[in-house]
């Protein structure tokens, strides 16, 4: 019985390269099997002579007889392949005693290409992998015959042994070929399937064989009964498909009863649609099943479970029905089950469904459960082109769909009552915990705030946290980068809480902490101390080192009665106060901040009016050089003239100036004002020009147009560039490096001098201080006064200046206030100082007095006291 795969290759999806890989595969097998074809046909074939039979068959006979055994088969579905099982082995064995060889093999390509191209209407690369299978499986059976049957008698027992072993050996190697382009095609074997194929293969080509025999010597004695033959061989014919009729029965009523037990055993409903979809594949030999769940409420979702030919499974997917869904769906209600064809047979295709989905054909049926629709349940393209979706396929899905609904509106309706325990207990914590950190949310938080103050005699404590400067991480590493930083910071904060204390996050970068239990709130403020520690160490997100600092305001309910709406306001009045202390700092509660913070409020009001009224001024504080004490430069700083106020010092409205995002146009102000007095400013003969230094804020350096300012600037006051020190603190661009190096290299060159203030405060690493364009250091005023301190801090104050030197850069040594001081400066080799010693900032006309002497003589130490009232030498 020869035999033929009718889906070698099948078609895989593009986008998998799994499928494209075994695609390539079965190509290249075709390939092997023409060369081999064509190279049996000229070789081993062509030199063999017929028998000296009685009389010969004209090839046109055999090529019909060929034909006709390949139009009438019988087909057996083994997964997703459909092998065809014909009566080829009666043409072939009389054509093997009753013609040549080479015409017999010829003759079967030619009947076997006219009836699989015409009448199956297979792909070339199909058409071709068959042909070729055919003629090298009989080609070795030619082979074999002759030289098994051309010794002996023709019709002895010999030769006809010789026979049934040369056609057995040619349908085995024809089996194993096919064998070879399933495992290319799946990429596995299923065993037990092969055996019960191709066993049910070989026994029929034995049979076949005998039953041409018998023909074979009808022809050769008494040709005019060969009509005698035609009853056994319609009568094989039937038995064959009465065989394969019977066996899919018994695999549909095995399909429908491994269904309904999978789908009433298994607890996770999807995973038993998932099953049952895949196993429809199988049975229907289908490239794509699927069920549509229809919503039970008004506002579900209709949802999509499907699988396709490679076995993916998309699990309740939502979909949107379009309008020719819809209009199909209206039709399957009514006419339950459908039958489609793009090619216009069976119900054909109403409203361009298919074509809208991108199908070929396909089988669609209603499933209803006992109470209501569940949904629809549909089975499209059928594999291989040997047949389409027959109403037998139609009914076993009708059946299959019957049973299926019921199970599943069952099952549906315990699956939802278990999800909805499961979604009220998810939506209860969700209202109640942050989605982000998994911790409490301000709701919850206020819960158990004023539940721990309704117990009597319990003493708590409440910290709110703000992380310092935290939308500057967010603008610079994103989004998804500050989420991670947030969950790390979430972490680190419950490390630091005892047992029984309570965190949450109230949004944004803010956080609390309930404090139950506590004794005093010296408790609170070493939790806080903790909490802040904990943060300065440095975070990896996104594989850069992130620093952070935090300010905690505290409030307790220790010694006073007090409600939890007090309280929480209390910690906001103590967290407000530490941001405005410089923050990265904590502030326990107390009465007086309310006037602060309203004192804050007026002070913010009045700002806008002295932006727009210009009360502000500048004075400047000499900066000279070490080993002569000249005046090699002077920073500028800012004051405000109140009008009521009086003089209102940089530290008291610096914060403000930022918050209010009036910095820009403060420091554009400074920026110009600073300029037009230094050009100004006396020359001494045979001393070098003295340069103003001017602070700029990072948000002054992100403006896209600050370079092309500062060149204005410079081009309109007529300051040449070199006279020109821009100053950035240290902290304020550790995050956002790359556009602010650019910012300040384009700075460089105009000509402008680029100093980092506050260096060694501990806001960035050395590594990455490599990285800025700069070309100034100013050492903080902490390391300065470290230098006439214990033997330990001078050792590390020494480092820190030998560091600035040995990079080759200018070092300035802020907060210089002790001769003592200036000594050691010198004998370190710092280039620069500056501070009190040289005497308190000074007005633009006191300046230009100095400067005409352009010598700065240490005068004597200035008092403690007095440096403390003086003011922080920062212009913004």
């Amino acid at each position: 019985m020869t035999n033929e795969v009718d889906d070698p290759a099948s078609e895989g999806d593009p986008g998998q390269p799994t499928s494209s890989r075994r695609g390539h595969r079965v190509h290249f097998l075709t390939v092997v099997l023409v060369a081999l074809a064509v190279v049996l046909l000229i070789e081993v074939v062509a030199p063999l002579h017929s028998l000296p039979a009685p009389r010969q068959i004209p090839w046109w006979i055999l090529i019909a007889l060929f034909c006709a055994a390949e139009v009438f088969v019988v087909h057996i579905q083994f997964r997703r392949d459909a092998h065809s099982f014909s009566l080829s082995e009666l043409p072939l064995v009389v054509g093997f005693f009753f013609a040549p060889p080479l015409v017999v093999v010829l003759s079967m390509v030619a009947g076997t290409a006219i009836a699989l191209s015409v009448h199956r209407r297979q792909s070339p690369l199909k058409l071709a992998f068959n042909l070729a299978n055919f003629t090298v499986a009989n080609s070795v059976a030619a082979l074999l015959f002759m030289r098994l049957v051309d010794h002996h008698d023709a019709l002895s027992a010999i030769s006809f042994f010789g026979v049934l072993v040369a056609i057995l050996t040619g349908g085995v190697l024809q089996s194993l070929v096919i064998l070879t382009a399933i495992s290319f095609s799946e990429g596995r074997v299923d065993a037990a399937g092969i055996a019960s194929t191709f066993g049910f293969a070989q026994a029929a080509t034995v049979v076949n064989t005998c039953l041409a025999l018998i023909g074979v010597r009808i022809i050769w004695e008494s040709p005019a009964e060969i009509w005698l033959l035609a009853i056994p061989t319609v009568g094989c014919f039937i038995a064959y498909r009465f065989y394969v009729a019977e066996r899919e029965k018994r695999d549909q009523v095995d399909f429908l009863y491994q269904s309904s037990k999978q789908l009433q055993r298994t607890e996770a409903v999807d995973d038993a649609v998932a099953t049952l979809l895949t196993k429809s594949c199988e049975v229907f030999r289908a490239e794509r099943a699927e069920i549509t769940f229809l919503p039970t409420r008004e506002r579900d979702a209709v949802v999509r479970t499907t699988v396709d030919k490679e076995q993916t499974t998309e699990f309740m997917t939502p979909v949107t029905l379009d309008d020719v869904e819809l209009a199909f769906m209206s039709r399957l209600l009514l006419d339950s089950p459908l039958l489609l064809s793009a090619h216009g047979k069976t119900d054909g295709d109403p409203g361009g469904f298919l074509e809208r989905r991108g199908l070929r054909d396909a089988m669609a049926v209603v499933l209803r459960g006992e109470n209501n629709m569940v949904g629809t349940m549909l089975i499209a393209n059928r594999l291989g082109e040997v047949t389409g979706f027959d109403d037998e396929d139609l009914r076993l899905l009708e059946m299959l769909a019957n049973q299926t609904g019921v199970i599943l509106e069952r099952g549906r309706l315990q699956h939802s009552l278990s999800q909805l325990t499961v979604l009220q207990e998810q939506l209860r914590h969700e209202a109640s915990h942050d989605p982000l950190t998994g911790m409490a949310n301000r709701l919850l938080f206020g819960s158990r705030v004023e539940q721990a103050l309704a117990q009597t005699g319990q003493h708590v404590g409440v910290l709110f946290i703000d992380i310092d400067d935290f939308k500057t991480v967010n603008d610079s590493l994103g989004h998804a980068a500050g989420d991670e930083l947030l969950c790390a910071i979430a972490d680190r904060i419950g490390e630091c809480l005892r047992p029984g204390d309570i965190a949450a996050r109230l949004g944004g970068d803010e956080f609390a902490v309930l404090l139950i239990g506590i004794d005093e709130p010296a408790t609170a403020v070493r939790i806080s101390e903790r909490v802040i520690e904990a943060l300065r160490e440095p975070f990896i997100i996104a594989a850069e080192e992130v620093l952070t600092h935090a300010s905690i305001g505290i409030a307790t309910a220790v010694d006073t009665q007090c409600d939890g709406q007090e309280l929480l306001q209390n910690a906001d009045l103590a967290l407000y106060t530490a941001k405005s202390s410089g923050k990265s700092r904590w502030e326990l509660f107390e009465p007086a901040m309310y006037a602060a913070v309203q004192r804050r409020h007026r002070l913010k009001a009045d700002l806008y009016h002295a932006v727009e009224s210009v009360e502000f001024e500048l004075v400047y504080q000499p900066i000279v050089r070490v080993s002569t004490c000249s005046i090699v430069a002077a920073e500028a700083l800012l004051r405000w003239r109140h009008p009521t106020r009086g003089t209102v010092l940089p530290d008291d409205f610096i914060s403000l100036v930022e918050e209010t995002g009036l910095i820009t146009q403060v420091g554009a102000w400074v920026l110009r004002s600073a300029c037009e007095e230094a050009r100004d400013w006396p020359e001494v003969d045979g001393a070098e020009p003295v340069a103003v230094s001017v602070n700029v804020a990072v948000r002054q350096l992100r403006e896209p147009d600050f370079v092309d300012s500062v060149r204005t600037v410079l081009h309109e006051t007529g300051l040449e560039a070199s006279r020109l020190i821009l100053e950035v603190t240290e902290a304020d661009i550790i995050y956002d490096t790359e556009p602010i190096i650019g910012c300040l290299d384009a700075l460089r060159d105009l000509g402008v001098r680029i100093a980092l203030d506050d260096f060694g405060t501990g806001h960035s690493s050395l590594s990455r201080l490599r990285d800025f364009p700069v070309d100034i250091l100013k050492i903080d005023r902490s390391f300065t006064a470290s230098l006439c301190g214990p033997t330990q801090s001078v050792g590390f104050a020494h480092s820190v200046f030998n560091f600035g030197v040995g990079l080759g850069l200018s070092v300035i040594a802020e907060g210089v206030e002790t001769e003592e001081c200036l000594r050691e400066l010198n004998d370190l080799g710092c280039e620069l100082a500056q501070g009190y010693l040289f005497g308190q900032p000074l007005s633009p006309l006191a300046m230009r007095r100095l400067l005409e002497h352009n010598i700065a003589v240490p005068t004597a130490s200035t008092p403690v006291g007095a440096v403390a009232a003086g003011a922080t030498p920062h212009t913004r």
